[in-house]
């Protein structure tokens, strides 16, 4: 229970802030989608701007898909299923992403918290050494170290219940991601009118995007973990009782391992891995421009 105003202004902050990019994110997703299933309607109006030499453009399709059924006779009922069914794939792809954001900045919210109560040592020492009291001598800082082992303890729990829930659903995503990113960038190099080269290149910007919105909220409870132990040291813990040491001891120990989640336990999710997975996903251009 947190009745202290600086302590609510802390968490309000976190979760504020993850309000904000969960709907930026969240409408990018849906503008993005919402355009890339446009653009194939658009095709016949395209020839009045940029005519092609000796053809005309057909109605073309919010995605390949083959049907088995002649997509000139049934090209409106094509068109709505996949307007709906992609609108509805990437309304689901969204929730499952903002609930993972939104359920990390909790995380990180209370390692701020631990951190935040670490600290109070700190201010309260000084106030405490006014009274002509031995802080050595003295188990005043006792009650406020104990509050910052339980709330690291929970950011603690909350994130190994994100790792066991998260680390599986995440590998698939991921793997299709960086697979995604090296066809893009293969087809670009074989598409020639501008209205696919838009497609595939808006597609590949969505597929960085989606990357780097995975991997952000991981870095980021990797960094406030570690936040942590770098409050205990600036602490002044040599000037605390030796119980008041031996408390602060548990929680620095613990905070030297940062915490940090993975996909399917194959790798970590953070900034490291995504500019290594970038990587991959470049290497596999000469391979995919064999296939083609």
């Amino acid at each position: 229970m947190m009745n202290d105003a600086k302590e609510l202004v802390i968490m309000s902050k976190n979760m504020n802030q993850g309000h904000r990019v969960v709907k930026i994110y969240s409408l990018y997703c849906i503008i993005g989608m919402g355009c890339f299933i446009a653009v194939p309607i658009t095709y016949p109006l395209l020839d009045y701007v940029i005519p092609m030499e000796n053809k005309t453009r057909t109605m073309g399709e919010p995605a390949y898909v083959e049907y088995g059924i002649d997509p000139e006779k049934y090209y409106y009922p094509l068109m709505i299923q996949g307007i709906f069914g992609n609108l509805a794939c990437i309304t689901l792809f969204v929730a499952f992403d903002v609930s993972y954001m939104m359920l990390t900045n909790y995380v990180i919210g209370l390692f701020a918290l631990a951190k935040h109560r670490i600290l109070k040592i700190n201010s309260l020492m000084w106030i405490i050494e006014q009274r002509n009291v031995n802080t050595k001598k003295s188990n005043w800082a006792i009650p406020y170290i104990v509050q910052a082992i339980e709330t690291h303890q929970l950011a603690l729990a909350y994130a190994n219940d994100l790792e066991v829930k998260y680390n599986k659903a995440w590998f698939v995503p991921l793997l299709i991601n960086i697979a995604s990113i090296g066809g893009c960038i293969a087809i670009l190099t074989v598409k020639d009118t501008p209205e696919e080269i838009f497609r595939y290149f808006a597609m590949l910007c969505g597929a960085f995007s989606h990357f780097y919105f995975i991997f952000l909220p991981g870095q980021l409870i990797i960094n406030a973990s570690k936040e942590v132990f770098h409050a205990c040291y600036a602490a002044n813990w040599y000037n605390l009782s030796n119980k008041s040491k031996y408390l602060l001891k548990i929680i620095m120990i613990r905070s030297l391992r940062a915490s940090y989640l993975t996909g399917g336990k194959m790798f970590s999710l953070s900034m490291e891995t995504y500019c290594s997975m970038l990587k991959t996903s470049f290497s596999l251009i000469a391979i995919l421009k064999r296939l083609m």
